[in-house]
């Protein structure tokens, strides 16, 4: 008889996964999936929440925030996804910038500024943006 087999639960996204592909954060010491962790610049495992109070100290929270959220769950299901300017609302809870609707330039990856360093955190790339349709398609970096 085989033992079952151990699951956690990832302190963030709240999904169910073997406890091989879920890792400790160094600053917290919850428990964590890949998709919810990245690398500091000393290679250490640490959360998403940790990571973002590091780069915003002051407890800012990025009103794109909850788009990195998604764009984490998201993961375990494809390393792409196209969502129309009023999903993306809807996931932030507010109205996105005039210039969102009208400027390909908004949607650039460029880190340290919002919104995409909250989705260049979890590791998706804004690859294509259709202003006539009003979609953006984020693609995951493996």
């Amino acid at each position: 008889m085989m033992a079952p087999e151990i699951e956690e639960i990832c302190a963030l996204c709240g999904e169910t996964y073997p406890y091989y592909q879920v890792q400790r954060c160094y600053r917290c010491g919850k428990l964590y999936c890949k998709n919810c962790t990245a690398l500091n610049e000393d290679h250490q495992v640490i959360c998403l929440n940790c990571f973002r109070r590091m780069i915003s100290p002051r407890g800012l929270k990025s009103k794109y925030a909850q788009l990195s959220i998604y764009l984490a769950r998201r993961a375990k299901y494809g390393n792409h996804v196209t969502l129309s300017f009023k999903r993306i609302e809807e996931i932030i809870g507010d109205r996105l910038p005039y210039s969102a609707y009208h400027y390909n330039h908004w949607w650039k990856n460029i880190r340290g500024r919002s919104p995409s360093e909250d989705w260049l955190t979890t590791g998706w790339t804004a690859q294509e943006v259709n202003l006539e349709n009003q979609e953006v398609t984020f693609q995951r970096k493996e």
